[in-house]
C-alpha cells in the first residue's frame, strides 16, 4: 500500500459495504494502518505483512481511506488539537474497522475514551513501537497455539483503558520470570505501562498473553504461563493466550512474554 496526494491507495480491492462481523476482508489476511506523526519500524518477523501495512500521518487521513483497513493503530505522541479532532471526526463515519490508540500520557489517553475500541497509555516511544509490533505479530505469526484477528478484536473491543507489558527471561523457570519481569514494571510505574500499585491490584476485564520465542517453547510452558497470569488477575477476567515463533530467533533460549490488559469502559 502507498500514500499518494494525501490519500491511501490500496493494492487490493476495496469492499465498500461496512463489515458486520469482526473478521478481516480476506479470509486469510488482515490489513493494518498505523497513524503516527513519527516513523515506526516493523519487526523482521513482520516482513510478510509489509504489503498489507500502511503508515500515514494524522493530516493524511480521510474517512474514505480508512475503509479498507481492519486494524487501525493511532499513536498520539504529541498530535495537536486540530489533528486529534480531524481523526476523531473521520473515525465517526460508521465503518466497522477496529481502532486502538496509544497515548504518551494519561491526559491524552482520556481525550480518546469513547472514540476508539481501546486506549493505552505508553510513554516511551520504544515501547510504543514494541506494542505495534507485538499486536501485529500476534495476528500474523504462527505458533502451536494461535489467535487471529477476531480473537484480538474480542480482547480489545469496547475496552476503555489498556496496558501493555513485556518481559524476557531464560532458564528453567523462564516463563514465570518473564511474566514477573513484565508485570514488575507495572508495579514500579516504569514506561512499560502506566499505573501504580502491585500486580495484586491489577484491574482487568480481558487479557491477552503471547509467548514469543524459538522452537523450544513447550505446551507445558504455555499452560503454566496462562495459569500463572490468571493467578495475578481478577477472577472475572477473560484471559486468552497464544504462542508465536519468531523467525529471527528460532533456536534462541530466550522467551519473550507480551501481556495486553484491558478494562471495560
Amino acid at each position: 500500500m502507498s500514500i499518494e496526494s494525501g490519500a491511501l491507495t490500496a493494492t487490493e480491492t476495496v469492499i465498500q459495504d461496512p463489515r458486520l462481523l469482526p473478521v478481516a476482508y480476506s479470509e486469510q489476511y488482515a490489513d493494518f494502518l498505523i497513524i503516527s506523526n513519527r516513523p515506526h519500524v516493523l519487526s523482521v518477523a513482520l516482513l510478510s505483512a509489509i504489503g498489507r501495512t500502511c503508515f500515514a500521518s494524522a493530516k493524511q487521513v480521510s474517512g474514505a481511506c480508512l475503509a479498507p483497513f481492519d486494524l487501525i493503530v493511532i499513536v498520539d505522541d504529541g498530535m495537536d488539537q486540530s489533528e486529534v479532532r480531524h481523526l476523531q471526526s473521520q473515525l465517526q463515519q460508521g465503518k466497522a474497522y477496529f481502532t486502538v490508540v496509544v497515548a504518551d500520557n494519561e491526559a491524552t489517553r482520556q481525550c480518546w475514551l469513547g472514540q476508539v475500541d481501546s486506549a493505552l497509555c505508553i510513554e516511551s516511544q520504544h515501547q510504543q513501537g514494541n506494542f505495534i509490533n507485538r499486536i501485529l505479530e500476534s495476528i500474523e505469526l504462527k505458533g502451536f497455539v494461535c489467535i487471529d484477528y477476531a480473537d484480538i478484536y474480542s480482547v480489545f473491543c469496547n475496552m476503555g483503558k489498556g496496558y501493555f507489558f513485556q518481559g524476557i527471561a531464560k532458564g528453567k523457570f523462564r516463563v514465570f520470570n518473564a511474566i514477573d519481569n513484565a508485570l514488575g514494571h507495572f508495579a514500579s510505574g516504569s514506561d512499560s505501562g502506566s499505573g501504580s500499585g502491585n500486580s495484586g491490584d491489577i484491574k482487568a476485564d480481558t487479557a491477552l498473553m503471547v509467548l514469543s520465542g524459538g522452537l523450544n517453547i513447550t505446551l507445558d510452558e504455555w499452560e503454566s504461563a496462562l495459569s500463572y497470569l490468571d493467578s495475578k488477575l481478577p477472577e472475572h477476567c477473560c484471559t486468552m493466550g497464544a504462542t508465536k515463533l519468531l523467525a529471527d530467533g528460532l533456536i534462541d533460549e530466550t522467551l519473550m512474554v507480551s501481556i495486553f490488559l484491558n478494562q471495560a469502559r
